[in-house]
């Protein structure tokens, strides 16, 4: 039986990737991602999360760092990143925390069209970790793409990968093209 993948990159975009501690391993996998053989039913979804207030928001304005000082390191991720990005399908907005919160979303991702939900995006703390949650709601199998995932904070980063590891399988975009595409 053939399996029904979805892979939904959340919040992926210039402001989100400017503060992310591990830009050349996104770049890296992004480019895999986009450079892999990707059949149907293989689809890529970009979505950006709108939210209205709340501890997310909250937490991410209170720990916003000062962009204004970048290295030329970071300004050539940050070009090739928009680059990427360029070659990206154009966002679904979605009101919430959740990729699920859309009733259009849900249904397009949710079983029985989807057996696995590979996620990655910003932040993994919050976005991508209520996602997964409401995924599990909604009887699909979540799986992380650890390499396409990040947070301002490494140790943040890694403490939610560990929280997440409860619920979702976690692994970096060749083990998982490969187990779940190829």
């Amino acid at each position: 039986m053939e399996k029904r993948v979805q892979v939904v990159l959340v919040n992926m975009d210039l402001d989100h990737f400017v503060s992310a501690f591990n830009k050349y391993e996104i770049i890296m996998a992004l480019e895999h991602l986009l450079s892999s053989n990707l059949g149907a039913p293989f689809t890529v979804i970009r979505l950006n999360l709108e939210y209205n207030g709340g501890p997310c928001r909250s937490f991410h304005e209170k720990h916003h760092g000062n962009n204004d000082n970048l290295s030329t390191f970071e300004e050539k991720m940050l070009s090739k990143f928009e680059e990427l990005d360029g070659m990206l399908q154009h966002p679904r907005s979605v009101e919430g925390y959740s990729i699920f919160r859309d009733p259009v979303t849900a249904e397009l991702l949710g079983a029985p069209q989807t057996d696995a939900l590979l996620l990655g995006g910003f932040y993994t703390e919050c976005e991508i970790m209520a996602s997964v949650i409401d995924a599990v709601r909604e009887k699909v199998k979540p799986v992380i793409i650890s390499d396409l995932s990040s947070s301002r904070s490494e140790r943040i980063y890694y403490k939610s990968l560990d929280i997440l590891s409860l619920w979702a399988e976690i692994g970096d975009t060749r083990e998982l093209l490969i187990k779940y595409v190829h």
